[in-house]
């Protein structure tokens, strides 16, 4: 939530589209990004939304995966085009939170497409710092797999990466 009483920071908003008032179930991407040519203004978007309202994670027996999440529809579908213009392929889908204290409707974007993962986070990435380092350890696990593998140990549990392996 952005509060200010200053003309200066109210007009600027409202150029870029922004109503004043609740709008996390009405906001979209401004016009001006969403109609640019300009790839780094793209990423640099991209970049701050998915710090927000985005995350990275994995699971060992699953992989890797990118979203976001967000309470308007159109943010998400706007996301997902944007995204779409540099080569990225995220599935959306709309989650109904149980009874409880956030009755809204979460509007997701993923990819676990781990080749898309990898350059949405070398490409655009994350300023958070929970994702650049789940990130780092989804990697250190992945060069531990590669290791494990050409050691002939074929496909078996993934060792602690923070756990010696000498002598093994």
């Amino acid at each position: 939530m952005i509060r200010s009483g200053q003309s200066q920071v109210i007009a600027f908003f409202k150029f870029y589209g922004f109503p004043q008032g609740r709008k996390a179930g009405i906001v979209s991407i401004p016009k001006q990004i969403l109609e640019s040519t300009d790839v780094n203004i793209l990423k640099a978007f991209l970049l701050g939304l998915f710090s927000t309202d985005g995350c990275f994670s994995f699971q060992a027996n699953r992989g890797p995966r990118v979203e976001i999440q967000v309470k308007s529809k159109k943010l998400r579908d706007d996301f997902v085009s944007l995204a779409s213009r540099l080569g990225f392929s995220f599935r959306e889908y709309t989650y109904f939170p149980p009874n409880g204290k956030n009755k809204s409707p979460l509007h997701v974007a993923y990819t676990t497409q781990r080749k898309q993962v990898i350059r949405w986070m070398v490409e655009i990435g994350s300023i958070k710092d929970s994702d650049i380092k789940h990130y780092q350890e989804w990697k250190k696990l992945i060069e531990w797999n590669i290791v494990f593998r050409a050691k002939g140990r074929g496909s078996r549990a993934w060792p602690n990466p923070h756990k010696s392996t000498k002598g093994a």
